[in-house]
């Protein structure tokens, strides 16, 4: 459920939900460049969120001007998604788009030979290259339609922590975090973010709208409360 809101903060950015919460948590950047210095636990929940959309999620390559070469994950096929030969003719931060030629926006073959491994070279020269002007895409591949699906997100959860506790370099910190996602992210707790997620957007129509906040209760439904339309944590 955590990892679905930072799907839609990735998506929906016409949304009320992706305006509320880029003016109060990024201002500038977006969801995965941000650190969280102060804020509510829901914001910090959400934030603790990413790293699991990170560890599912892929770039699909259109004009490759937003995905990075060494730190995004955009390989298609079984492997690793991300790039692991390191050779100093493409700088650390350069971004796919610098792997086409300039004029006919193909694929630079020898540049990409010179400078990745075999099994990897030959990944990036099959990925289809757009024609059209569009911006590169975070896809979910668990899924027909690439969009996140909190069952897929879950199935993922568990792969990985089996992945972390059979793995003899994991850290005590990286088990405890996904053991701790596969426990809460369909938790109450969660649940409860979620509804206050939808306060705080009900809160700022009501009050763009000059209807005030009477409404507010509206956007949770019936349940317990700790003051009027806020849900108390089970």
């Amino acid at each position: 459920m955590l990892a679905k809101q930072v799907w839609h903060l990735i998506h929906d950015k016409e949304s009320l939900f992706y305006r509320v919460f880029k003016a109060k948590i990024f201002p500038s950047g977006d969801i995965f460049s941000t650190q969280l210095k102060s804020g509510s636990y829901a914001w910090g929940s959400i934030l603790g969120a990413r790293k699991l959309v990170a560890a599912g999620a892929r770039w699909r390559i259109r004009n490759g001007l937003t995905t990075r070469v060494y730190s995004n994950c955009w390989l298609l096929g079984g492997g690793s998604c991300r790039i692991t030969s390191s050779f100093s003719e493409i700088p650390a931060d350069a971004v796919v788009a610098d792997l086409l030629e300039v004029e006919s926006g193909w694929w630079n073959g020898a540049l990409i030979d010179r400078n990745f491994l075999p099994f990897e070279a030959q990944k990036i020269k099959s990925i289809p290259v757009c024609i059209t002007p569009q911006e590169d895409i975070l896809i979910w591949p668990k899924t027909r339609d690439g969009n996140y699906f909190v069952k897929s997100g879950y199935k993922l959860l568990q792969e990985l922590e089996i992945s972390e506790l059979a793995s003899s370099s994991d850290s005590g910190e990286n088990k405890k975090f996904w053991s701790g996602f596969v426990e809460n992210e369909e938790s109450p707790r969660s649940r409860f973010i979620h509804h206050a997620l939808l306060i705080l957007v009900e809160s700022t129509k009501q009050k763009q709208s000059g209807r005030g906040s009477n409404a507010i209760g509206k956007a949770v439904g019936p349940g317990p409360t700790i003051s009027p339309g806020i849900p108390a944590i089970p």
